[in-house]
């Protein structure tokens, strides 16, 4: 299921994701303190922010400054119209409300593939390693529990409605759908090239 979490119109701030993966509890620190200072929902290591342009480019300077390049990994997104889809407690639904609730008619007609990324939080070690590795086995990972992965609507709710049966009750998995491979970033680790992304050169880009 799909459901619109934020607004992408110009002239109103835009939902963003941030997702980090920080080897040093110290940088760590300092990134997650930036992204809980301006989130709007957060999971673990994945925040939800509701941002202008300026105050993007303002923390993504921020907790980019705070990441070893060498070491860390940051992934920023915007999700397609603000939705998320969600496998929590057995089914597929709707994320607990983050801007407001209007529903949206989900794609599973359309033909061709679309770009996601998909996350998971896993408690049970076996079954972490389980699903890390199923959803290894079609998906480009970004970091740690972070994968992004280009298939049709339907084949990902698919996929969604499978990997959800190695969770636990209060497991989380969810996805994020793209409009482009281009609204996906990723600062630091080694991306492959084909990731819009450039490791060095995050600021140069525009939002």
């Amino acid at each position: 299921m799909l459901h619109r979490i934020g607004s992408l119109a110009s002239v109103e701030p835009r939902l963003a994701v941030f997702a980090y993966d920080i080897a040093s509890p110290r940088r760590a620190r300092r990134v997650r303190a930036a992204l809980q200072a301006a989130h709007s929902a957060a999971q673990y290591s994945v925040y939800e922010v509701l941002l202008t342009a300026p105050e993007f480019r303002g923390l993504l300077a921020e907790t980019a400054s705070a990441c070893c390049l060498d070491e860390d990994r940051l992934a920023v997104w915007w999700p397609r119209d603000a939705t998320r889809i969600d496998w929590l407690d057995g089914r597929l639904r709707v994320a607990a409300g983050c801007i407001h609730g209007s529903r949206m008619t989900i794609p599973t007609a359309a033909h061709g593939a679309f770009n996601f990324v998909v996350c998971y939080d896993v408690s049970n070690p076996s079954k972490l390693r389980k699903l890390a590795a199923k959803i290894a086995g079609e998906a480009t990972q970004l970091q740690r529990s972070v994968y992004w992965l280009r298939m049709a609507p339907t084949a990902l709710l698919d996929r969604l409605t499978t990997w959800g049966r190695w969770l636990d009750p209060g497991d989380r998995l969810w996805a994020y759908p793209l409009r482009r491979s281009a609204d996906l970033w990723q600062v630091g680790g080694q991306p492959a090239s084909f990731l819009p992304m450039a490791t060095h050169h995050w600021n140069t880009r525009s939002t």
